[in-house]
């Protein structure tokens, strides 16, 4: 008796751990993670109807593959579409359990492929479905802009960077943090505040379908924050916060 009662405690355990993650309608929903052997990042935006849009990218290209599909209680369904054309179909089921995650296979439009998806949910964004970002900017402008930012970090483009940050700025210089006030100042500190470290974490982050908030929009896990301003009664993204 003890061995069944066990049995049924470790069963219901295993089903109260492994519900489906609900996805609500009018949001982003965002998940990181592989393709079989390939790092990739898919979002999803769900209409009240229960029909989705959105896209995935390679994070080494860093170039969006739109998806359109459908959602019918935790089984999802998107079709990747190239070149106007069905492409390659991803199904899987959404889980929440020790992490919220998405898997399933994705297999091409002739089902000669097929590689195995296992993503885990990185954030929620209330977005609209044509403007994700809460900026004046279009989402393919912001997504420009932090591609060129990162870029020119890793680049050393130091005439692009200080023109296009937001003053004063706080950064972390010998171990402290300390308010750049300039063009000027960030000139002659340029080489330490964008080090060998920070550069590294920069070339890993994807500028595709990132976080955004009231704050603005950021990268990887918050090492460059932008946002919309307002310059000589011109709007303008600039980098507004640096955590270097």
């Amino acid at each position: 008796m003890k061995k069944i009662s066990l049995l049924f405690i470790l069963v219901m355990l295993s089903i109260s751990f492994a519900q489906a993650l609900e996805i609500g309608p009018n949001h982003w929903v965002d998940f990181t993670g592989k393709l079989g052997n390939s790092d990739v990042q898919l979002s999803i935006y769900r209409f009240s109807n229960g029909t989705l849009k959105g896209n995935y990218c390679y994070k080494k290209f860093e170039k969006k593959i739109p998806l359109t599909g459908k959602i019918n209680g935790d089984v999802i369904e998107l079709t990747e579409m190239v070149n106007g054309r069905a492409n390659g179909i991803f199904t899987g089921k959404v889980f929440t359990d020790d992490k919220d995650r998405f898997e399933g296979v994705w297999t091409n439009s002739d089902k000669t492929k097929s590689y195995d998806l296992k993503l885990t949910l990185c954030s929620i964004v209330s977005g609209s479905e044509n403007h994700r970002y809460g900026s004046f900017a279009t989402d393919s402008e912001v997504e420009n802009f932090m591609k060129k930012a990162k870029d020119a970090i890793l680049e050393n483009d130091r005439q692009w960077l200080i023109s296009r940050i937001k003053y004063p700025i706080n950064v972390t210089l010998n171990h402290k943090r300390i308010a750049i006030k300039s063009q000027k100042q960030m000139s002659v500190n340029f080489s330490q505040i964008f080090h060998a470290e920070f550069k590294r974490k920069i070339k890993d982050a994807c500028t595709c379908n990132m976080f955004t908030n009231y704050r603005g929009t950021m990268l990887g896990a918050g090492e460059i924050w932008i946002e919309g301003f307002k310059v000589k009664s011109k709007d303008q993204l600039l980098i507004k916060a640096l955590n270097n």
